[in-house]
């Protein structure tokens, strides 16, 4: 909103805007952040350690250049996906063995370049093996290479898959 506000010249409300912003993302690392995980990672839940996702929206962040979230957390992320890969990838978050190919090249395009490989490798492993029948699901098991029946097929959301061309 403070890019907005700032276009339209609405400069007081931008500097409100980007003091608010800056004040949540603050609060969001302190509670987000586990810090005494090897290697520390962001949490699916504030005070669960143990739980970790995709952050996969900071692509947005990125490929419009807001520069909000820290370049830390980038890299944070980056070191600690290839730690809970899986044959097929990375799962969405703690809940389940899921992921989702779209949202795991958002992730890959705003990763290290070791780490963006192993997104996209990993999603090639899965479409050259994968046991389904369908058109490109986007929703898969990381580690069964299956998906739920009947959902997530031939959707236009792979096209998330060239957002590690976008970002670089």
């Amino acid at each position: 909103m403070a890019v907005i506000a700032n276009q339209t010249g609405h400069t007081a409300d931008a500097a409100d805007y980007s003091r608010i912003a800056k004040d949540y993302i603050t609060q969001w690392q302190d509670l987000a952040i586990a810090k005494g995980t090897n290697p520390p990672r962001t949490t699916l839940s504030y005070g669960d350690p143990a739980s970790h996702g995709l952050l996969y929206n900071l692509f947005a962040d990125a490929q419009l250049g807001l520069n909000f979230v820290p370049q830390s957390v980038y890299q944070m992320q980056s070191d600690f996906y290839p730690t809970v890969a899986n044959k097929y990838g990375v799962p969405l978050d703690t809940r389940h063995t899921y992921t989702k190919g779209d949202w795991e090249c958002f992730a890959a395009a705003v990763s290290s370049v070791d780490t963006r490989a192993m997104f996209i490798n990993d999603l090639a492993t899965w479409i050259n093996e994968t046991p389904t029948n369908r058109a490109l699901t986007d929703l898969y098991d990381t580690i069964s290479g299956d998906h739920p029946q009947n959902t997530f097929v031939a959707r236009p959301v792979m096209g998330g898959c060239f957002a590690p061309i976008l970002v670089r």
